[in-house]
């Protein structure tokens, strides 16, 4: 990703392997894995503006991809742990990830704590800062099993180098995603039962001021 100066998004120079890096441990059929969306239990030590950016990060990938993440209490029953500290200071590399390469190797990211990080992640940073929920979205591809896309290939959120203008998955991070987990799942609520919230009523005539009883009928 590029930026007004070059900036390393992730330290992650893992090769690329000869196989694919994923989660889960369902069946290959010749075109795509199968099997139920893969689970990850996600732990985060940092302060609750980090957290918030990783919720919104996680989420970002939900969108595009079958994902089921639960959130841990216990670091040691996670799949993936998120924490903050140092890494080499400003402007230089803002957070690394390793890449899944076991079913049972735990994953442990860092942000930098020396960046001048932007915390709201609904909102574009301000001049000279760093989307933070923008870098956590990129680390946590990286947990998902996705390698640095190049920037010969086109934009994509895992160019290594971090660009303003590319918060969240693209085309080119949402296929390797669908490609190891599938298309995301959907979030269509039964029919046949209630649904709690609020209702959409069109009416077709002015209503007198009053109290009115709704029947479903």
């Amino acid at each position: 990703m590029t930026a007004p100066q070059q900036i390393l998004v992730c330290g992650n120079k893992e090769p690329a392997s000869n196989r694919l890096a994923r989660w889960d441990k369902t069946p290959w059929n010749g075109t795509g894995w199968i099997g139920e969306p893969a689970a990850l239990q996600l732990t985060v030590h940092a302060p609750d503006w980090c957290k918030l950016a990783t919720i919104w990060a996680v989420r970002e990938w939900m969108k595009v991809c079958a994902l089921e993440v639960e959130w841990e209490s216990n670091p040691r029953a996670a799949s993936v742990n998120i924490e903050q500290g140092p890494i080499d200071g400003p402007s230089g590399t803002l957070a690394y990830m390793h890449l899944p390469y076991g079913p049972d190797k735990q994953l442990d990211g860092l942000v930098d704590t020396s960046e001048s990080w932007h915390k709201d992640p609904d909102s574009s940073p301000g001049r000279g800062m760093i989307h933070l929920g923008a870098v956590i979205c990129h680390e946590f591809g990286h947990a998902l099993g996705i390698e640095h896309v190049p920037t010969s290939q086109g934009v994509a959120l895992l160019n290594p180098m971090y660009r303003p203008d590319v918060l969240s998955p693209r085309e080119l991070d949402a296929k390797q995603a669908v490609y190891r987990y599938g298309p995301p799942i959907a979030d269509t609520p039964d029919s046949g039962d209630p649904v709690p919230g609020l209702a959409s009523i069109e009416l077709s005539a002015t209503l007198a001021a009053g109290v009115y009883q709704l029947v479903k009928q």
